[in-house]
């Protein structure tokens, strides 16, 4: 067993390990990606579709024409607007609030 390890044997160690470690951060990041950002997303989009070909289908079997819509997250009822024009922002009123108690209490 020599001394001392030479160098170049250092090196070339310490560059594999290194590639190792970058390719399982790789990996996990991709597997990260994978299942918290495409696998939602792909998810909602086939709910969508789904729900919108069984309405499609079911008015096309009844003879009846799809209903026009030109927004489907448009809320203008009256009661709504009137909610929202007295409370304003509501979630950022209470989460002030609950912020400034919590800071102020110390």
């Amino acid at each position: 067993m020599p001394d001392t390890i030479p160098i170049v044997l250092f090196l070339r160690r310490g560059i594999r390990r290194l590639y190792g470690l970058v390719q399982i951060w790789f990996r996990a990041l991709l597997v990260g990606i994978v299942w918290l950002i495409a696998l939602p997303w792909a998810t909602v989009w086939i709910w969508r579709f789904y729900y919108w070909s069984g309405e499609s289908i079911a008015f096309f079997i009844n003879g009846q024409k799809i209903p026009n819509r030109i927004s489907d997250n448009n809320i203008e009822s009256p009661d709504a607007v009137k909610f929202v024009e007295y409370y304003g922002d509501l979630a950022r009123l209470v989460l002030y609030y609950n912020i400034n108690n919590y800071f102020n209490q110390a």
